[in-house]
């Protein structure tokens, strides 16, 4: 039962420790900036973001390890309310973004980030209701969502290679990372090659990441509620046991047929 308790924790402890994370980054850049705009060297908020991202990848790893079992998808997604309603805020932080952004592409890959971006807003909703119906969706939609945080990652590195600090964007790349790996675990299960062992631990530490960046200008509220549909879709905490193919009978010799 204890054991059973943990695993059941493990999205809302990721969503935490994301959240204190995401504070202790706020305070660091708020308190720990010398007279140019950096970051003083080993400050105390940003070894306690360190020490607890250490932490928290290691439990991920560790606490999920023994949690393998059956891969098919009506095994790992049953009906949620919980999951759906998770979709549609996620649809809704991403349509927000695309509004404040809209006339500012000027070149190919802006482009194709702004259209993939509202492509993802219905895609979010149709597999938001077929979670509440515990129905497989099409895997094009979340391989719609796969395509959109890859290319929101690669548009947005650009503006952070420009930062004069790797840890002003650091916490963005890798939550920008967990997200296009989460959507395509979800591809891969609605094709039936999703793998559990797979999904959970990059799923509870794409939550954490993105309840790391609430705090960024203009995609504070991208990363919340991505982060908490990263959490809220994962595939089931308790694992359904591996089904056994049925043996196949062994030829009958022809001396032996009538």
């Amino acid at each position: 039962m204890n054991n059973k308790w943990k695993t059941t924790c493990l999205p809302i402890l990721a969503l935490g420790c994301g959240g204190i994370g995401g504070a202790l980054w706020a305070l660091m850049q708020r308190l720990c900036q010398d007279d140019k705009g950096l970051l003083i060297p080993w400050n105390l908020p940003g070894i306690l973001i360190l020490l607890l991202s250490v932490a928290v990848v290691a439990g991920v790893v560790l606490l999920t390890r023994p949690l393998g079992g059956s891969n098919r998808y009506g095994d790992n997604f049953a009906p949620s309310l919980v999951g759906g309603i998770a979709a549609f805020a996620a649809a809704v932080g991403i349509l927000l973004l695309m509004i404040r952004n809209l006339g500012t592409q000027r070149d190919a890959l802006s482009g194709a980030w702004l259209v993939l971006g509202f492509l993802s807003v219905p895609a979010l909703i149709l597999t938001g209701l077929s979670r509440i119906r515990g129905s497989r969706p099409n895997f094009l939609l979340h391989s719609i969502l796969c395509l959109f945080f890859g290319i929101h990652m690669t548009n947005q590195y650009r503006i952070w290679s420009s930062a004069p600090e790797m840890l002003d964007y650091a916490y963005q790349l890798f939550a920008c990372v967990g997200l296009t790996l989460t959507a395509y675990c979800h591809a891969a299960f609605d094709v039936g090659m999703g793998r559990r062992l797979r999904m959970l631990p990059i799923g509870l530490l794409a939550a954490y990441f993105c309840l790391m960046c609430i705090c960024v200008e203009g995609s504070g509220l991208l990363y919340l509620t991505c982060g908490v549909w990263a959490a809220a879709n994962l595939c089931a905490l308790q694992p359904q046991p591996r089904r056994q193919k049925p043996a196949e009978e062994p030829p009958v010799p022809e001396e032996n047929q009538p």
